[in-house]
């Protein structure tokens, strides 16, 4: 008979089986062990007295055994309980904890929550005072109409203004670097109507980072090259006074072949500078000469060969320009220029004699010296508007004081390689 069950005690479990297996036992006419109870041959029939005793002894002793094993179980169900309500306890700790934890972020979100809303309402009244200044106050509909028609007075001009500015950069980069041919930085299309030119400046300021790269690119060193022109050698002696007697002036031409003479296959020959010497014989029958000069140097055309073409060396070879192509060559760059000499003094000639008094004259100055970036190819006058200086200096063919005139020229070349010294070399001698 299965009267309890404990799972928390083995030993309790296995009291009950033998308890169990006992009453069956006795029950049953057996012994506790389970065997058969052996019974005597001669044995005298059992009263009913004895039977009576013994039947209630088995069933007090089946009560007694009945009532320790409700009472067993009874105390295992109480220590079971109490482990279920000692796990039940800690759970509810545990949700007790958690809770808290929710508690305090509830909190720090309404907090949060509060300084949101008073932001919100800080907010809400800073536009409020706002947009009754810009209603009520100076910054109206009719005031805003006004500043744009200014603003479009205004800026469509300094557009203008800023354009030529840029076109006038293009224009010296070209100058500096010697690319005539190259697509033009400066897009002129930057302008919109309808849009009353907005973001303009910003367009002009990206073509001018572009011209910047461009210009760290190509701005390379040259070839630096002093030559020395003697114009009495140019036009022989009694060619120079004959000019000087006759027109007051001299004309001069430096040619292509003057320069490939000594490096054929040079292009893009472009001024640094320029100076003159005027050289005398002071003899005692003469007058004395003058401490002031007045002469005057104009370059009255230039040519520049900007790329290595054979077709360009030709143009410059032909007197009539008919033959070859002038595709690459820069005409007249800055035409017209000129300088004045005063003086024969040395330290003097003009304001360009001495390249350290230049340097040190014009060390802050960003402007363009004479003729500079101008082709060296290039025709020449050299005036003397003062009668008296041309008749102390050159009073007649036979009789004269002057010497000699001289050409300083200071210039930048590039090397267009061996094959196109060559073909140079072919046109010189056919030329």
């Amino acid at each position: 008979m299965f009267l309890f069950k404990s799972p928390f005690n083995e030993k309790l479990i296995e009291f009950q089986k033998t308890l169990n297996n006992r009453l069956y036992n006795l029950r049953h006419g057996l012994t506790l062990d389970g065997k058969v109870q052996p019974l005597p041959l001669y044995a005298s029939a059992a009263s009913a007295e004895s039977l009576t005793q013994r039947n209630q002894a088995i069933s007090s002793a089946g009560c007694v055994l009945d009532n320790t094993a409700d009472r067993l179980q009874d105390g295992a169900e109480y220590q079971r309980r109490r482990q279920e309500w000692e796990i039940e306890y800690k759970q509810a700790q545990s949700e007790i904890n958690i809770i808290e934890v929710q508690l305090k972020e509830q909190e720090l979100l309404i907090k949060s929550s509060q300084i949101a809303l008073q932001e919100a309402q800080a907010q809400q009244s800073a536009a409020r005072e706002l947009y009754e200044f810009i209603t009520s106050g100076f910054l109206v509909v009719p005031t805003y109409k006004w500043l744009m028609g200014r603003l479009a007075t205004l800026y469509a001009p300094a557009y203008d203004a800023v354009l030529s500015m840029c076109l006038m950069a293009e224009r010296s980069w070209r100058y500096d670097v010697g690319d005539y041919q190259r697509q033009g930085f400066i897009k002129t299309s930057a302008w919109n109507d309808s849009y009353q030119g907005l973001l303009a400046g910003e367009s002009l300021q990206l073509d001018l980072l572009q011209m910047e790269s461009a210009w760290l690119q190509r701005n390379e060193r040259r070839l630096n090259i002093n030559k020395t022109i003697s114009l009495s050698k140019l036009l022989s002696e009694n060619g120079l006074k004959t000019q000087i007697l006759s027109k007051k002036a001299v004309s001069f031409t430096q040619d292509s072949k003057l320069f490939d003479t000594n490096y054929p296959g040079h292009y893009l020959r472009q001024i640094k500078r320029i100076s003159v010497s005027i050289l005398v014989n002071v003899l005692s029958p003469y007058p004395a000469l003058p401490t002031e000069i007045s002469a005057i140097l104009t370059q009255t055309s230039s040519f520049t060969l900007t790329k290595v073409d054979d077709d360009g060396v030709t143009w410059l070879y032909d007197p009539t320009r008919n033959s070859g192509s002038s595709k690459n060559i820069a005409n007249n760059l800055r035409a017209q220029q000129q300088i004045a000499l005063s003086s024969l003094n040395g330290k003097d000639d003009g304001g360009v004699a001495k390249e350290n008094w230049l340097c040190t004259l014009m060390f802050d100055d960003d402007r363009y010296l004479p003729f500079e970036g101008t082709g060296a190819i290039s025709t020449w006058t050299l005036e003397f508007p003062d009668q008296s200086v041309i008749d102390v200096l050159v009073p007649n063919l036979y009789t004269s004081q002057l010497k000699d005139i001289q050409i300083h020229l200071h210039y930048t070349a590039l090397d267009g390689g061996k094959p196109f010294a060559t073909a140079v070399k072919g046109k010189m001698n056919h030329g």
